[in-house]
């Protein structure tokens, strides 16, 4: 095992950005984005990738940005893509939870 990460994201903190398109593109791939404007419930989407992807960065032994890897879904289970070949050595599992007022990550790395 290399790291464990965990974040908790309260949604109202999401909701109350004021330019949430920048803060959008300041942590999510082409393809999240993509992913995000699918969906209905777009602030939990965002406070869910954030989440997750700070528990990544805690896990991670190495420094990471946002946009060094993507969150993806895979049979409806999110799964840890990362973009750069010299990260490709690790291999990251991730869970994600969530209410009507916190989103939870707790992210496991190899």
């Amino acid at each position: 095992m290399r790291g464990v990460g965990v974040d908790i994201v309260e949604l109202r903190r999401i909701e109350n950005i004021r330019h949430l398109d920048r803060f959008v593109q300041f942590i999510l791939s082409e393809n999240e984005i993509r992913q995000m404007l699918s969906v209905s419930h777009r602030v939990q989407f965002v406070a869910s990738r954030f989440a997750a992807k700070e528990a990544v960065i805690k896990a991670v032994p190495e420094v990471l940005t946002y946009l060094d890897f993507e969150i993806i879904k895979e049979d409806g289970k999110p799964v840890v893509r990362f973009l750069k070949p010299a990260m490709w050595r690790y291999r990251a599992f991730l869970s994600l939870a969530h209410s009507t007022e916190y989103v939870v990550s707790f992210a496991l790395v190899l």
